[in-house]
């Protein structure tokens, strides 16, 4: 997948991004507002997980796309609201990282993961097994991306989400993570 368009160096501090890169903010934003009011109308609960996730808690890696979490059962729906931008349809996925369903849509020149949170399961390397996504919507924490209110998975979950699948990428944001948010602190 290739990088949103910019998106180097826009974090300006925890819950926000900072507009050095105007064009990429307003891009990201622009695409978020309009997801998120597709949810909201279709009463959809949704988690920014993934990179768009350790962005809105302060990592600074540029993003290679947005990655949500939803319920299983809202995923047919989302499917046909927005089926003019589906390039993938919902259908389960496994790989060595992740057991789940997903969709993926494109909207603002950003690839867009969409994945059933209700039976998603992701390899742990630190464990040695699959383990549940474990998404829990209400414990979501809003954070201000380009001033769009986002729902994204809580900081310590998070560093474990990402310490468990520890890819490169995963190792990158959990250091970054947890000099930004040291235990205890």
């Amino acid at each position: 997948m290739a990088p949103g368009p910019g998106w180097r160096g826009c974090y300006g501090g925890v819950g926000s991004f900072q507009e050095e890169d105007v064009t990429s903010t307003e891009s990201v934003a622009s695409t978020l507002r309009e997801l998120l009011a597709v949810l909201e109308r279709l009463g959809v609960p949704c988690q920014a997980v993934g990179g768009l996730a350790a962005r809105a808690h302060g990592a600074t890696r540029a993003l290679a796309d947005l990655d949500f979490y939803v319920p299983d059962e809202h995923l047919a729906s989302i499917a046909e609201a927005l089926s003019h931008r589906v390039v993938r349809p919902p259908a389960r996925h496994r790989d060595a990282h992740w057991d789940l369903i997903f969709m993926a849509l494109t909207w603002g020149g950003w690839r867009i993961e969409v994945a059933g949170a209700d039976s998603a399961r992701v390899w742990s390397r630190t464990e040695g097994s699959w383990m549940p996504a474990g998404i829990d919507f209400a414990a979501s924490q809003v954070r201000e991306i380009g001033g769009v209110q986002v729902p994204v998975m809580p900081v310590d979950q998070l560093i474990a989400y990402k310490r468990g699948l520890d890819r490169p990428v995963d190792r990158l944001d959990v250091t970054e993570l947890e000099s930004l948010h040291p235990r205890g602190a």
